[in-house]
């Protein structure tokens, strides 16, 4: 009898012959290489053992055509068969049975084959591997059930549960002033806090407005006065006010310092001499700590520097190891961006359009990596991946240094759960910083000593905005008008000569621009010819001619010392001031003129072409380092004898202020190789 298919024994793979099998015929199965006698049905495994994972995968392999060695009782091409064996003819009890043994393994091999031929590799490991007893859950010949793919999860309607408090302090008082947009040009910060807001959708709306802007560079209401009991109450409100499922966000602008081992955040009265003007950093962070908000970020960008206009006050120099190591020691589950690290600087740039902060600008360049949702955690790692190359790669083609940013700390393990029927924080209000003497007292008071200043970037605040106390003026009333003063200039000899000094300085520093009478040469360019010597000559003697001007009053303040004390405080404060800042101003001319000297002589520091140096830029430097004579340093100390008086005795009054800025102006001066990589 010959029949066409036949089946292993062991291994139960089918395959056929061309010439068919007939019974009893000695083969090798092709697959697993065992001898068995072809029997007069399909071959089948032993009833109490069900095809295995390992057959089946086996099965379930794509066929592979091959000739086997011939076996001993008859050669055969034998080749794998997918096909179903035909059944015996035997007789019918025993043809049902096998028929029926038949049927069930055929199904399960079918099955098998069905799904592992969609993942060759798919081994016992697997989600579908045979149980301890080597049963196959799917060997019963039942298909399993089509499973679609898991669908997203529906965007959940309602707003987002997040909250960004944009702190920015660009004014002070005594420090550098922070780069601000140039005057009648829009604010950067308003336009920054409101991009930082859309990018983490952080919703602003009237019904629910969860941002919060606290400014010194716009208008109001967001806009006030800096001081630091306003900037600690925002912060308090906010942390106070926030649900236990928010996710929040504080921005800091402005300057950090470390001072005695500990740091401190500046506002708009801070003076680096007296912590007590400044805000510890341990109760913005003992505050942080109790909020209950599930997720918290702290954004530091601190330490501001714009190398365009130089260091000539306190409060840009480099971020120190010490500062950078406390401001990332944060509460548990806070993330802290840091823009700068220890060394850096965080940078700012003049140019128009884009005057401020090179991380804001990077910050509202890029794009979102992808749709937030109200589940999922704030995108922080952005800042220190896309947001901190861009940031390096503008510093880099400032040729403003290096500025790197970094994310440190790591949110909740375990948030709190999204709620969307929970009512969104209710909005709170800023405070008003204290309330000055009446504004037109304070504006005639300031017009009869203020002068412009060096340079006009240290013009950034104007004394009549600071809050003065009632108290502390009600010794400096007006006793006579100026004009009255100059009809009878006989009579108030002294005061006039007080405030001729005065007229001297503005018309000497006037503050219109390219039309001022001073102008100092901040860059120079290379090499140095002989045109560029007859400019600079002219140049030196424009400032010449000033110095001589200001040396005549200076004796003339000088001679009138005797009178100074029969004086009403008033005029004795202007007295003090006046000779201060003509002492201060005579410095710093003749320093002046000493590097338009340097550039006479070549006296200049070598350039190197390698990294990109082609011109000289003329930097600020502390006034301890100054390189005029002995005489001309002599001067600067005198300045800063009567500053220090005037901050000791007239505390709380706008000549304290304006000497406590005009102290911490440096006086010395130095080129600098400038480079355009």
């Amino acid at each position: 009898m010959v029949i066409p298919k036949t089946n292993c024994p062991k291994c139960n793979v089918r395959f056929s012959s061309p010439k068919g099998f007939t019974v009893g015929q000695a083969i090798k199965c092709p697959k697993c290489g065992t001898n068995f006698a072809v029997a007069s049905s399909v071959a089948t495994v032993p009833q109490h053992a069900t095809p295995t994972r390992r057959a089946a995968a086996t099965v379930g392999t794509p066929p592979q055509r091959k000739t086997p060695a011939p076996a001993p009782a008859q050669p055969a091409l034998l080749s794998l068969d997918d096909d179903e064996p035909t059944p015996a003819k035997r007789s019918p009890i025993r043809f049902i049975l096998l028929g029926v043994v038949f049927v069930l393994i055929a199904a399960a091999g079918f099955f098998v084959m069905t799904k592992d031929s969609h993942d060759p590799k798919q081994t016992a490991s697997d989600d579908h591997s045979t149980d301890p007893h080597g049963t196959n859950d799917h060997d019963q010949g039942e298909k399993p059930p089509h499973v679609e793919p898991p669908k997203p999860a529906p965007p959940i309607i309602g707003p987002f549960p997040r909250r960004l408090l944009f702190i920015h302090i660009s004014k002070y008082m005594t420090l550098n002033p922070l780069t601000n947009a140039p005057a009648g040009a829009p604010d950067r910060s308003k336009a920054a806090a409101q991009a930082m807001a859309l990018h983490w959708k952080v919703p602003a709306d009237k019904s629910n407005n969860q941002l919060y802007l606290l400014s010194d560079a716009v208008p109001p209401p967001e806009g006030r006065l800096m001081v630091k009991d306003v900037v600690r109450d925002a912060y308090e409100k906010f942390f106070e006010s926030s649900r236990g499922q928010d996710r929040i966000v504080v921005y800091f602008g402005g300057h950090a310092v470390e001072i005695g081992g500990k740091a401190y955040l500046a506002t708009i009265e801070s003076d680096f001499d007296d912590v007590s003007s400044l805000l510890p950093l341990a109760d913005f962070y003992d505050k942080l700590k109790a909020c209950k908000a599930t997720e918290k970020v702290v954004i530091w960008d601190v330490c501001r520097f714009n190398p365009q206009r130089g260091r000539p006050r306190p409060g840009s120099e480099p971020m120190s190891p010490g500062l950078v190591r406390m401001l990332t020691t944060a509460p548990p589950d806070v993330e802290v961006v840091t823009t700068c690290q220890s060394g850096e600087n965080a940078l700012e740039s003049s140019e128009p359009g884009r005057a401020g902060s090179l991380f804001l600008e990077a910050f509202e360049a890029s794009p979102s990596a992808k749709p937030p949702v109200q589940t999922e955690p704030i995108a922080v790692s952005e800042l220190s991946g896309a947001i901190g190359k861009r940031v390096t790669e503008m510093a880099k083609a400032a040729s403003s240094g290096t500025q790197t940013v970094k994310v440190t700390g790591k949110p909740k393990s375990k948030p709190t759960a999204f709620d969307a029927n929970e009512s969104t924080p209710k909005r709170f209000e800023f405070i008003n910083p204290p309330k000055s003497d009446p504004s037109a007292e304070i504006k005639a008071l300031i017009r009869e000593f203020g002068v412009p200043p060096i340079k006009v970037d240290n013009a950034e605040l104007n004394l009549a905005e600071f809050p003065y106390r009632a108290d502390a003026l009600k010794d400096y009333k007006e006793d006579v008008k100026i004009e009255d003063i100059l009809k009878n200039k006989d009579k108030y000899k002294f005061r006039v000569a007080v405030i001729e000094a005065f007229d001297e300085i503005r018309n000497l520093w006037k503050s219109s621009g390219k039309n001022a009478s001073l102008q100092i040469r901040e860059t120079l360019p290379a090499p140095i010819t002989v045109a560029l010597k007859k400019q600079i000559k002219n140049e030196q003697n424009v400032w010449a001619f000033a110095i001589a001007r200001l040396e005549t009053v200076n004796d003339k303040l000088d001679a009138l010392g005797k009178e100074r004390n029969a004086q009403p405080k008033r005029w004795q404060a202007h007295y003090d001031y006046a000779r201060a800042i003509i002492k201060a101003r005579l410095a710093y001319m003749n320093e002046c003129d000493l590097m338009l000297g340097n550039v006479l002589t070549e006296t200049l520091p070598e350039l190197n072409a390698k990294l990109g140096q082609t011109s000289y830029k003329l930097v600020s430097t502390e006034t301890a380092k100054m390189k005029s004579k002995k005489e001309v340093k002599q001067l600067a100390a005198e300045a800063m004898d009567i500053f220090e008086k005037l901050i000791a005795e007239r505390k709380g009054t706008p000549w304290a202020i304006q000497a406590d800025r005009d102290m911490s102006f440096a006086l010395g001066l130095a080129w600098q190789p400038n480079s355009t990589k």
